[in-house]
């Protein structure tokens, strides 16, 4: 499976090539400086450039668990679950969950967006199924 070291590799690989693909990056860099290759011990949150390169990494990688979604505000949302870690993407920004973090995750947004911790749960409980 894919886990989030294999993600960021391929994003230090491909970034140069499909930044401009992306109006949030002025350069490569405004993401790859904030990324590790070792999955996060901690919830984080990453800038509007990474959100690009990530969901274009992440729609182009077989074996990715992905759910696209409509959130409350009209805004797109993706789900992307790796076998290490949770990710979060809007326009915005994207939130990177460690797998072993997701309750307090799903419990964190349950009083904002019912429905949205209801499809992480069911997403996460279908993965691990």
């Amino acid at each position: 499976m894919v886990k989030w070291s294999n993600i960021v590799e391929e994003l230090y690989k491909k970034s140069e090539d499909i930044y401009m693909q992306c109006p949030t990056c002025s350069t490569p860099s405004y993401c790859t400086d904030y990324l590790e290759p070792e999955k996060p011990f901690n919830i984080i949150s990453l800038n509007n450039c990474c959100a690009c390169l990530l969901q274009l990494i992440l729609d182009n990688t077989p074996n990715v668990v992905m759910f696209h979604f409509i959130g409350s505000g009209d805004d797109n949302e993706s789900f992307y679950i790796l076998d290490d870690v949770f990710l979060d993407v809007t326009e915005d920004n994207v939130v990177v969950v460690p797998l072993d973090k997701i309750n307090e995750y799903i419990e964190s947004i349950e009083e904002l967006d019912s429905e949205k911790a209801n499809i992480i749960r069911n997403l996460i409980a279908n993965k691990l199924a």
